[in-house]
């Protein structure tokens, strides 16, 4: 399906029209509300799924390259009342994740229950990543002398895997998204909060545990032998944790 939001033709899937209750799902970066299908058809059928593409993925055109956080969050708050969501539960997966977790700070009822898997909230950097960044601005004169396949060698090196595969202007939107933490804001969530984190997730240090502290009314789930995308993985434990934790919200 398609709906104008924010002057953008944007697009989402719905699965189980016909049910009365509805759950959001924010798909993380570089990612698409395809990747969820397989998911969202196997969780409890007394909800409806609406699987977003966010805008800049899938079929979802790109907002402007100077947006950050409040500006895909207010992308969603605008889907949300544009189709009358009524309290919906969110399922928010790492950047998805950090766009719920702001909405839940800001629309403290907004949701009637918070479900974030391996959120990108938290922004510690290891000593490597650290070196990495140095390195990059360091030798950001390389951009105009070095031969394009070169350069990309290098920046496959010293970059992110997210960052190296977008294009420059989700770039310049990542650079945005990345120094965003949400860290000291974690203790304004009301909301009954949910969160997953696989135990091999090597894309974003592991902060599980540090964000369950902060949210008052939380639980933390943790994913034997899964990375950071359990969605991917049919042998992941994802799908049997996600309906344990209907049925607490229900």
């Amino acid at each position: 399906m398609d709906i104008v939001i924010n002057n953008n033709l944007v697009h989402f899937d719905v699965i189980n029209p016909q049910a009365q209750k509805t759950c959001l799902i924010l798909h993380g970066w570089n990612h698409h509300s395809q990747l969820w299908q397989d998911v969202a058809q196997n969780l409890p059928p007394s909800y409806r799924y609406l699987l977003l593409d966010l805008p800049g993925f899938g079929n979802s055109p790109l907002l402007p390259e100077t947006a950050g956080i409040p500006e895909y969050a207010d992308f969603i708050l605008n889907f949300i009342k544009k189709n009358n969501l009524k309290n919906p539960i969110v399922i928010g997966h790492s950047f998805g994740g950090q766009i719920a977790a702001y909405l839940a700070i800001k629309n403290p009822h907004l949701f009637s229950g918070l479900i974030l898997i391996s959120p990108s909230i938290n922004r510690f950097k290891s000593t490597k990543q650290k070196l990495k960044i140095f390195i990059y601005h360091r030798f950001n004169f390389l951009k105009k002398i070095l031969p394009s396949k070169l350069l990309r060698l290098v920046l496959s090196q010293i970059t992110s895997t997210d960052y190296y595969n977008s294009s420059p202007a989700h770039q310049n939107i990542l650079k945005k998204i990345v120094n965003h933490d949400l860290t000291k804001q974690l203790g304004q969530i009301q909301t009954p909060t949910f969160i997953i984190w696989g135990e091999n997730d090597t894309e974003i240090p592991y902060s599980g545990q540090v964000i369950a502290n902060q949210i008052k009314n939380s639980r933390l789930y943790l994913l034997h032998n899964a990375n950071h995308n359990p969605h991917l993985d049919p042998q992941s434990q994802l799908v049997p944790t996600l309906k344990h934790i209907f049925n607490q919200i229900l």
